[in-house]
């Protein structure tokens, strides 16, 4: 590995926390035969600095500096793909500016102290653009370390999605934020409450004090009590509604407590948390829908095709929903289609609909609408596929892994189902000679939504 040795100033004076430093075992470390077999290929290129000078190795082939791999392997913290992905986004002019924004980056990530923080998810969100990613490589290195400072990293990285990095004033009014009462509980900052306010203000940066205020309110509601406390599945469910849209006005949220108030809405005289789940659901991040919406999102609670034994099945609800997720109400015409999936034979078992194969369906397509006539007829095909039976059966642990996979990302095509089937295959996923299911589902659940795992994390795995 090519490496080029430089040397970055970093000052902390003007924070309470230690001046950010790199360890001097692991600098060590950077330097020895072990970590470098062939010293010969090490380059040195000295810059002065009137301060203490830092020392940086700097990788040209796609692999970190060896003093922040240290680093990020003591905190768990994966960075390569971004570290990567970041400085093949700008143009760089010359090797010093190359090494000038490796440094920015590597003292960022060295610097990050929320022990939370496990991937750089985070991060990517704020920096989504190119003249983001420039306007970080421009900070001074006293706001970088302010920024990786900052805890609980995640509820302002949640702020600031697609908004770019906050400036040194508004970590600063973050930080008072956590200061403030309405996020407290027991004498301590409550983790539920400043994320449903992260939730609520995603992407909009923090909010002022005329926000909090109508947040404490937000709080108080009768709405979200249960024995005199604040109850967060209700507080979650409502900013999961509000998902970044920010706070409504006090007259549109008045009108919305008035709408469930609908004995449709209520089970044993309260409002029921299921189907508060259920609207969360469909509306989130689509703010509180109006009269005329909740009029027919409590009509839709009333089909026949979703009562079982003369009651509501919320099986059913929340497997409609889940296709729905994020996307508002269905309209008749797609309602209608919905009724006659239901209807399709191999969806049915011993006459009735299977819950279990319509759930897998939903999960596939969750978030992404109803699947048109000839994707559900790919779907169908799917379920007759003899890799899939088991005693002449559709195996359902079989199909939930697949679903599972292939959460909200729509259904596999020809080559990646080969591939499925193909992974079944594997030594490492057989027991006894046959195949282990739960090791099969232990896989699925890591790949959660993600896809397919390719080579090199099923050898991981």
């Amino acid at each position: 590995m090519a490496l080029i040795s430089t040397s970055n100033t970093t000052t902390g004076a003007a924070y309470d926390t230690p001046s950010p430093s790199i360890d001097e075992s692991n600098r060590k470390r950077a330097w020895t035969d072990e970590d470098n077999p062939d010293p010969k290929r090490l380059c040195t290129t000295t810059t002065t600095s009137t301060s203490t000078n830092k020392c940086y190795l700097v990788s040209q082939d796609k692999k970190l500096p060896q003093i922040l791999q240290n680093a990020m392997n003591r905190k768990g913290i994966k960075v390569l793909s971004a570290f990567t992905d970041f400085l093949s986004k700008v143009e760089i002019k010359s090797e010093a500016q190359r090494t000038l924004y490796i440094n920015k980056l590597t003292l960022f990530f060295i610097n990050i102290a929320d022990k939370k923080v496990k991937d750089t998810g985070f991060f990517t969100s704020m920096l989504d653009a190119q003249h983001k990613i420039e306007t970080f490589f421009n900070f001074s290195d006293e706001h970088i370390v302010q920024i990786a400072f900052t805890q609980p990293m995640l509820p302002l990285s949640s702020m600031y999605h697609h908004a770019d990095l906050p400036e040194g004033w508004e970590i600063e009014c973050f930080n008072k934020l956590l200061t403030m009462p309405q996020l407290q509980e027991g004498g301590r900052l409550s983790l539920p409450r400043l994320k449903s306010l992260s939730s609520i203000f995603l992407g909009c940066e923090v909010p002022d004090q005329w926000d909090m205020e109508r947040f404490n309110k937000l709080l108080k509601l009768p709405l979200l009590q249960v024995d005199g406390e604040l109850d967060l599945p209700r507080l979650n469910y409502l900013s999961s509604i509000l998902n970044g849209c920010g706070l409504p006005d006090e007259e549109t949220m008045m009108r919305f407590i008035d709408t469930l108030n609908q004995p449709r809405l209520q089970e044993d005289g309260t409002l029921s948390l299921p189907r508060l789940k259920s609207l969360s659901s469909i509306f989130h991040g689509r703010g509180l829908p109006d009269e005329e919406t909740m009029r027919r999102f409590i009509k839709l609670l009333t089909m026949p095709q979703l009562q079982e034994n003369g009651k509501l099945s919320l099986p059913l609800l929340n497997s409609l929903l889940s296709i729905f997720h994020g996307l508002g109400l269905p309209d008749k015409a797609t309602i209608r289609r919905f009724i006659n999936l239901l209807e399709l034979p191999k969806l049915q078992e011993d006459g009735t609909l299977s819950l279990p194969r319509f759930k897998s369906l939903s999960s596939i397509f969750h978030g992404r609408g109803l699947p048109d006539e000839a994707v559900t007829m790919r779907f169908i095909k799917l379920l007759e596929l003899p890799q899939l039976q088991e005693g002449g059966t559709l195996s359902l642990p079989l199909l939930n892994s697949l679903s599972s996979i292939f959460h909200g990302r729509g259904l596999p095509d020809e080559s990646e189902i080969a591939r499925f089937f193909k992974l079944l295959e594997l030594p490492q996923l057989q027991e006894g000679g046959t195949l282990s299911l739960p090791r099969l589902k232990s896989l699925s659940s890591i790949f959660h939504g993600r896809g397919l795992p390719d080579e090199s994390n099923v050898a991981l795995f």
